[in-house]
């Protein structure tokens, strides 16, 4: 209850008076705020995804920091603790025959998506585009 509050705090205050921290603040308070072993609820999820969405465009825009790249990608992997669904599954891995190549090959189900599955995929982006600039810049 209290991690989806403050969720809809910050999504029902005007843009014109929230920065990138406030967006960051939000996330990393609501991870925390969460129970551990308790499954979150729809609503829940939804807010959330809105405001992975705000952070993802954030980041496009180089609004944030290194110090808040790096509380964003805490925030989320926090969140990802108290529930795995809010990333994709993994793709199955599948062994090659050791007599053509050696190696894994990665087996993806093709489907059309829902749009719990495509923001899955916009946090996988958002985790890729932080590691990549937190990358750049060490």
């Amino acid at each position: 209850a209290q991690a989806e509050a403050v969720l809809q705090v910050l999504l029902q205050t005007p843009p014109e008076l929230c920065n990138e921290a406030n967006v960051v603040c939000a996330l990393t308070l609501s991870a925390k705020c969460m129970r551990p072993g308790v499954q979150i609820n729809d609503s829940f999820k939804t807010k959330l995804f809105q405001v992975f969405e705000i952070l993802h465009n954030l980041i496009l825009r180089n609004k944030l920091s290194s110090r808040q790249l790096c509380n964003a990608v805490y925030a989320i992997a926090k969140h990802y603790n108290r529930d795995e669904t809010i990333l994709p599954l993994a793709p199955e891995v599948v062994s090659m025959s050791t007599e053509s190549m050696p190696g894994v090959a990665e087996a993806w189900i093709l489907e059309d998506e829902d749009e719990s599955q495509r923001a899955q995929k916009k946090l996988e982006s958002t985790i890729e585009i932080i590691a990549k600039r937190l990358t750049g810049i060490l």
